[in-house]
């Protein structure tokens, strides 16, 4: 009973401080418990690295009826393009979510949700239009008159914040 105790203390102590690797702890878990719906969920968030980024913006994975995914396609010449490399999908499906029980490909034509973009940039704030010859004025009358950098400096800074705040007084109307 002793010996049992400090085998099971020991095993404790090698356990802590080791780190998980959750996604492949989940997988080998619904492999173990026969759960395929968590593998296959693996599909969709991870289409982009099952057929690119390029056939990720015109396709989607729309569902999974027994051992067939249907996806979605924005027209007929992508989805030629897809069935072409039909088996390297599969292959790729098998690598990313492993033995899911997916088999067959199903392309639909139609319209697919809009790719997750970020969002255009604002244009720079030396675009906007602002008054500076009073701040060229007033840093002249300080102690910087003597020193052309930093005042060019700190008129730079001064013109920005009246950028940034007609800006937004923009963005406000």
């Amino acid at each position: 009973m002793a010996a049992a105790n400090k085998r099971n203390k020991a095993k404790r102590k090698r356990r802590v401080g080791k780190t998980i690797d959750s996604l492949g702890l989940l997988q080998r878990l619904s492999g173990e418990l026969r759960l395929p719906d968590l593998d296959r969920s693996l599909v969709f968030s991870r289409w982009i690295d099952i057929v690119g980024r390029r056939y990720a913006e015109v396709s989607q994975p729309q569902r999974i009826a027994g051992s067939k995914l249907f996806v979605r396609v924005v027209d007929a010449m992508w989805a030629g393009d897809l069935r072409q490399h039909y088996d390297m999908i599969l292959e790729k499906i098998e690598q990313v979510a492993g033995h899911c029980g997916i088999h067959k490909l199903h392309f639909v034509i139609g319209p697919i949700d809009a790719p997750l973009r970020p969002r255009p940039s604002k244009p720079p704030l030396s675009d906007v239009e602002v008054e500076t010859a009073d701040i060229d004025d007033a840093l002249g009358r300080t102690k910087l008159a003597g020193q052309p950098e930093l005042r060019q400096l700190m008129a730079r800074v001064w013109a920005n914040g009246r950028r940034l705040q007609k800006r937004r007084e923009e963005n406000e109307e």
